[in-house]
């Protein structure tokens, strides 16, 4: 018997980044599969190429025996596929009545809906509230119902586990005699904080301790940075921290942990706004042990399996900084040592540490000579590489800059294959941060004989014309020709952050 789904040989990207490599799959009939993977693995890609919302590039998707690689979205629908993507994508103004009606609007069936019910109560007692002021897990309940009202002969689920967070929480409750209660309040607001602790200590036993994990990112260059971008990444963390440290002091705490960043220690490119948040975090962790209070503080680098930084342009640029994302139990096993011990401020990062001080180069922080003495990571160029760039007759060095770079580039915009030495840089995709980092990376290999402003992709716009520069300033190298001469930056991309 044929596979329910067969995926043969299937490729898909994104303009010209490819996220899919030949995946072949199957489905049985009556079966199902869990498709396991990091951040950034392209799970999401391969649901929606099966469902036709991403074309794919090459490969074959058959569906209950029938070819559907050239079908519309809405045809594939028709045929049998139901679709819940990750988001949770409801009506937000329409009620869950409404909702669950649209998703019933095909099917005669008028016990559907009660199914549905009986497989999510919680739904039940929702009906008549508008779907936007659900929480995240009973959105997720209700895409995944309304997507069953529609009878898909195959469901797929992007991040299913999302919807049971309250059969979790009363796992959790069971297993260790507690009570979880969960309320909103805008930590940035201190109006809210100071109603919500007034609420907590009406209602509830003593406070014991405070642990502050809030964090909203808004990343921009330093020239396109503003008051509003500063008060966005500032307000949950930052006049969050406070607002909570002001508002407990008559608390009698055992505990006061904050979740600070790397960036905070090694600065970041694009985050100066972040950065400067999580420097006022660890400057209130000293204040606060200066009083002789409790405080707790942890630099974390990025976390794997979601978080912050799990977008796949996020990740390229984590791997570019050195940075390997930390396993989530061993970040928390982490903290938990780090608060057992009494430590006021720690970090917990995992690293490349030879990579991490190329790229920051001169800027190196002190926290890293406590894992690599300078002399290790002093950046002084490739040394190999330049030998074999001064051993070549001059003619020949931008060709084997050009490859270089070729290789480079395509490594870092993560392309099917190297481009060509015509390419212009932003016409491959580069935005100003990812210039910034490609600047780094070429610093990290020659920044021992150039000098390579943060501008260079811009100056320089194609692959060959920087290739020229670059080769230009080797002492027995002819200026570069008139094709390779700097061209205007734009206005945006002139600054590189100092966090």
């Amino acid at each position: 018997m044929p596979e329910f789904l067969d995926i043969k040989h299937l490729d898909a990207g994104y303009g010209r980044s490819q996220v899919l490599f030949d995946v072949t799959l199957g489905i049985p009939w009556r079966g199902g599969v869990a498709v396991l993977g990091r951040n950034g693995a392209g799970k999401t890609t391969l649901m929606k190429t099966i469902v036709g919302e991403l074309p794919a590039w090459k490969g074959e998707v058959a569906f209950d025996g029938r070819d559907i690689s050239r079908r519309a979205t809405q045809e594939r629908v028709r045929a049998g596929i139901g679709y819940v993507p990750q988001e949770h994508s409801v009506f937000a103004r329409l009620s869950v009545r409404d909702n669950l009606a649209v998703g019933s609007l095909a099917r005669k069936d008028a016990s559907a809906v009660d199914r549905v019910l009986t497989i999510f109560p919680k739904l039940g007692q929702r009906l008549d509230q508008p779907a936007g002021t659900l929480s995240g897990g009973e959105r997720k309940m209700l895409a995944i119902g309304r997507a069953m009202l529609g009878d898909p002969k195959l469901l797929l689920l992007d991040e299913p586990t999302e919807g049971v967070w309250i059969g979790v929480i009363e796992e959790i409750t069971e297993r260790y005699k507690c009570r979880i209660h969960v309320f909103a309040a805008d930590v940035g607001d201190e109006s809210e904080v100071a109603k919500l602790l007034e609420k907590i200590r009406a209602e509830l036993p003593p406070l014991a301790g405070v642990a502050h994990l809030a964090g909203v990112l808004d990343d921009a260059l330093l020239s396109q940075q503003s008051l509003a971008r500063f008060r966005t990444t500032l307000a949950p963390k930052a006049f969050g921290a406070c607002h909570l440290d002001r508002l407990t002091k008559g608390d009698e705490l055992d505990f006061f942990i904050v979740s600070s960043s790397v960036s905070s220690l090694f600065g970041s490119p694009g985050q100066s706004n972040y950065a400067t948040a999580n420097a006022l975090l660890d400057g209130l962790v000293a204040q606060r042990r200066a009083r002789g209070l409790p405080a707790t503080g942890v630099n974390f680098g990025p976390w794997a399996q979601g978080g912050m930084a799990s977008s796949e342009a996020a990740t390229a640029n984590i791997s570019a900084q050195g940075l390997i994302p930390l396993d989530p139990s061993a970040a928390l096993s982490a903290l938990a040592e780090v608060v057992a011990n009494g430590t006021g401020q720690a970090a917990v990062i995992k690293a490349n540490w030879q990579r991490a001080a190329k790229v920051v180069g001169a800027s190196r922080p002190p926290v890293l000579d406590l894992v690599l003495p300078s002399a290790v990571g002093e950046v002084t160029g490739d040394s190999e590489l330049l030998k074999q760039l001064q051993e070549i007759p001059v003619p020949q060095r931008a060709g084997f800059v050009t490859e270089f770079l070729q290789s480079e580039v395509q490594n870092f915009l993560r392309l099917a294959q190297p481009p060509a030495a015509s390419s212009r840089f932003l016409d491959l995709g580069t935005d100003s941060l990812m210039a910034i980092e490609l600047r780094n990376r070429l610093h990290s290999q020659f920044g021992g004989a150039f000098t390579i402003n943060a501008t260079a992709v811009f100056d320089y716009p194609t692959i060959g014309g920087l290739a020229e520069y670059l080769v230009s300033q080797l002492p027995d190298s002819e200026a570069p020709s008139e094709e390779a001469q700097p061209v205007a930056a734009p206005d945006a991309e002139v600054n590189q952050p100092n966090a």
